[in-house]
């Protein structure tokens, strides 16, 4: 197609022609240009490997659609972006204005370089024009269409953030319907708005979470030790309130030698059922009574606690309790730490042990055959 038909085509309105009639006068530049027209406004996207200057470029597409006069076209937009890249950097537009039809006969119109007849004018478009790189340019084009972000806000709303993901489907549903209006600034906007609002749906949903998680393991954590507490409570119960004893080491007496004899030997009788025995570890050991058929009672022979077998019974010589060799047994010499004996208003009113330098120490054996061997 010749050039005087190009300039024909263009006048009338071809964004084909307006595109090559361009590139003829950028292309030894570098720069490619396409062109699309919706409406009255025609958009023309320049790209290039190097960054063109976005001024220059303007200043020479206003004054070559100004000298060419299209009647169809009121309103032009210009962007540019790098080869390869999806979405403009910068754009600019402007009102286009035509010169009439005199001024137009003398447009410098782009030609060829074997257009001889129009070499002349066409320079001095192409000296006005000076190619200088910028910074990155990046250009809208049915391609280049804005991420919507709508199956994330769908996501944040189910599972994050209702509010901030509800804000985000309003956001996300204009990004296609303002590109397809050719008003890709808003769809830009729309879909940057679209992400925060993701953003923020899913920072405040992990907060919530996080301080959930955080209070259910803590709040798990007391009821595991308010259970424990509850379980340990319960096996000495109704014998011993809560908190009877915290620390009955703390109880123990200095170790001394009494020589004088010890008034509970002689008011065991007094015990029957009346009190009970406390290891030095919190561990309920047995009422002190002489019924051999409560299972609590330290004369139950087949009982938890009167047993010779049971691990919680003093007359078990292997046990924690009635061994040799263990600290808190009523059968180690040098112990400081025996079963204790407690009454019933929940007073420490002596030890059982076979530690004679202890103050209150009752000997097990005499307990037994107080008790047991009636």
């Amino acid at each position: 197609m010749t050039q005087t038909n190009l300039l024909e085509l263009a006048r009338a309105g071809d964004v084909r022609a307006i595109a090559s009639l361009i590139n003829h006068q950028l292309q030894p530049k570098g720069i490619t240009a396409k062109a699309t027209l919706k409406d009255d406004c025609l958009q023309i996207m320049l790209e290039s490997a190097q960054v063109p200057n976005q001024q220059a470029l303007v200043t020479f597409i206003r004054k070559w659609i100004t000298q060419l006069g299209v009647e169809c076209i009121k309103r032009v937009k210009v962007y540019g972006r790098l080869t390869g890249d999806e979405f403009p950097s910068w754009s600019q537009d402007f009102e286009a204005t035509s010169v009439g039809n005199n001024a137009q006969s003398e447009t410098s119109i782009p030609s060829t370089k074997n257009s001889v007849s129009e070499n002349s004018k066409t320079s001095t478009n192409q000296d006005n024009l000076k190619i200088i790189a910028s910074p990155r340019i990046q250009f809208q084009s049915k391609t280049s269409c804005p991420r919507t972000y709508l199956v994330p806000s769908i996501l944040v709303t189910l599972f994050a953030c209702i509010p901030a993901g509800l804000v985000g489907i309003s956001f996300a549903s204009q990004v296609k319907s303002k590109y397809q209006q050719g008003d890709y600034d808003s769809a830009l906007s729309a879909s940057k708005k679209a992400k925060i609002s993701c953003i923020i749906g899913v920072s405040i949903g992990g907060f919530i979470f996080v301080t959930a998680f955080v209070h259910g393991f803590r709040q798990g954590f007391q009821k595991s030790i308010q259970r424990q507490v509850a379980t340990r409570q319960q096996s000495i119960a109704p014998y011993v309130p809560p908190a009877v004893i915290s620390h009955p080491s703390e109880y123990l007496p200095p170790i001394e030698t009494y020589l004088e004899t010890n008034p509970v030997h002689n008011a065991l009788s007094q015990l029957d059922g009346h009190a009970y025995l406390m290891g030095a570890d919190n561990v309920f050991l047995g009422i002190i009574s002489s019924d051999r058929i409560n299972e609590k009672s330290i004369c139950n022979q087949v009982g938890e606690f009167g047993s010779r077998v049971t691990s919680k019974s003093v007359w078990n010589r292997v046990g924690d309790y009635g061994s040799r060799i263990s600290d808190t047994s009523a059968y180690k010499t040098n112990t400081n730490q025996p079963p204790i004996i407690v009454n019933e208003n929940n007073e420490i009113i002596g030890f059982l042990t076979v530690n004679t330098r202890i103050k209150g120490a009752v000997d097990p054996d005499f307990l037994h055959a107080a008790m047991c061997q009636q």
